[in-house]
């Protein structure tokens, strides 16, 4: 795992900044799927968003199945609440960070790739 920031060629950050910071809001990193863009850094940020999606997803999938639970579920979705806020406050940091054209892999998680 590596937790470097990445920096990327300035031209391709210059043409793509606007799109691969939208690309990491989940759902949207449909944009580079979708579209016929290769650019590295877009493809980057697009893995990114895949990865908040799939996390978000994931988290929300938990807390609605434990949620149910009396005192467990409780307990189960407040500690979620609060990973739900630290993964917004996250996707804010790495929106800002794409735009600027130095994103830093996710912790844990940022190394996953599903766009080759």
């Amino acid at each position: 795992m590596s937790n470097e920031i990445r920096v990327f060629n300035p031209e391709d950050v210059q043409n793509n900044k606007g799109i691969a910071a939208l690309s990491i809001v989940p759902l949207l990193f449909l944009i580079y799927v979708l579209g016929s863009n290769k650019s590295e850094y877009l493809k980057y940020c697009s893995n990114q968003g895949i990865v908040f999606t799939i996390l978000y997803i994931a988290c929300n999938v938990i807390v609605r199945m434990l949620g149910f639970i009396p005192l467990i579920g409780w307990l189960i979705s407040f500690v979620f609440a609060i990973v739900n806020i630290a993964v917004f406050i996250l996707l804010i940091y790495q929106i800002y960070c794409a735009y600027n054209g130095r994103i830093k892999p996710l912790p844990v998680i940022g190394d996953i790739e599903f766009i080759k």
